[in-house]
């Protein structure tokens, strides 16, 4: 790391500690991940001590060592395949198994939970379009940890599961800030200071389940969900095996992101992408459903944590020209792209 950066909690000693992270490489894997992932441009970074799961301060090799893997990939591609992250595979699990079963149920049962003014809640299907190109078939449910609790009578069984899985989604999402905010010189709780409200009811930070149909077989690869960036921090996503996820690379070309068991997906949202001063990108991706038919293939489910700035943060660093407008808050950026999405359907 160089010299600009924040130092580094005092330093530990700290076991040796090899991994192999491929930007373009296929079978290539870290120590920590069981089997080869399938050819892909998207890196595997392995972030060891600094998963959730590990409560000890991580020693100041195994910072620099992840801040470095994870500047590479994301001034490159803007996204990783992450091992190590001690998320409970049980947790990831009865998640997407639970929303299945939610929204296998009929419509009048889903409705019942239909998107309020927070932009929580059910999202019916071809409801949301993010391209404007035409018709963009999932159906979402948006909901955060602080907003249900053991107050509320009936809720979705997948809420149930939101306590214990958010303490370990926000830690390793506090953790991957400090690595961003040191890669790019600034104090380690430069990103980590401007999340001080995830996790209440102030927060725009949520998680969002999405349930795509399958292609019937006699016609084109479905478009899931359009082509967008995401406008968090970051995001992490989680997804069953199924296929359909690409992302744009550096040369313009749309790449697979298959399914790798035991991985969480990290993205770069345009947050990252403006405060890091346009150093990391923030990746368009969009989900296509494939239209040949295969026996036995699930339907695409995934859920993400959506990981935001505090509302009133400015969506990126003021300009020093004091004729510049001043940048958009989090939260006013945030609603609007939403109610373009919205809009974009009703007036098709």
């Amino acid at each position: 790391m160089s010299s600009c950066h924040e130092p580094l909690a005092e330093s530990i000693a700290c076991p040796n500690r090899t991994t192999t992270t491929s930007i373009t490489a296929c079978n290539t894997t870290s120590n920590m991940q069981s089997e080869a992932p399938p050819c892909s441009k998207v890196p595997t970074v392995d972030v060891g001590d600094l998963g959730a799961h590990h409560a000890e301060e991580p020693c100041q090799q195994e910072w620099e060592r992840v801040t470095r893997e994870l500047e590479q990939a994301f001034s490159d591609i803007g996204c990783a395949y992450l091992t190590g992250h001690g998320v409970p595979d049980h947790l990831i699990n009865e998640m997407l198994s639970t929303g299945v079963a939610f929204f296998k149920q009929q419509e009048e049962v889903k409705i019942r939970w239909a998107k309020d003014t927070n932009l929580h809640g059910y999202i019916k299907m071809n409801s949301e379009r993010f391209a404007g190109a035409g018709p963009e078939l999932h159906e979402g449910f948006v909901f955060n940890p602080a907003c249900y609790g053991p107050y509320n009578e009936e809720v979705p069984l997948f809420m149930t599961l939101l306590v214990p899985l958010h303490e370990f989604c926000r830690t390793l999402s506090r953790r991957l800030m400090t690595c961003f905010a040191l890669s790019v010189g600034k104090n380690r709780d430069y990103f980590v200071n401007m999340h001080q409200d995830s996790g209440t009811k102030n927060s725009l930070s949520s998680y969002r389940l999405n349930y795509y149909p399958l292609a019937s077989g006699d016609q084109e690869d479905v478009v899931g969900f359009g082509a967008h960036t995401d406008y968090t921090t970051i995001t992490l996503l989680f997804s069953n095996d199924s296929k359909g996820l690409q992302v744009h690379d550096s040369a313009g070309q749309w790449v697979d992101v298959p399914y790798v068991p035991g991985t969480i997906l990290l993205l770069a949202g345009e947050f990252l992408h403006f405060h890091s001063y346009k150093r990391f990108k923030a990746p368009m991706h969009r989900v296509v459903v494939p239209s040949e038919y295969q026996p036995g293939r699930l339907h695409r489910v995934t859920f993400g944590f959506f990981d935001h700035p505090d509302s009133h943060q400015p969506m990126w660093p003021p300009s020093e020209d004091p004729t510049s407008p001043a940048p958009p808050n989090a939260k006013d950026y945030f609603v609007a792209k939403m109610h373009k999405a919205v809009e974009l359907v009703s007036k098709k």
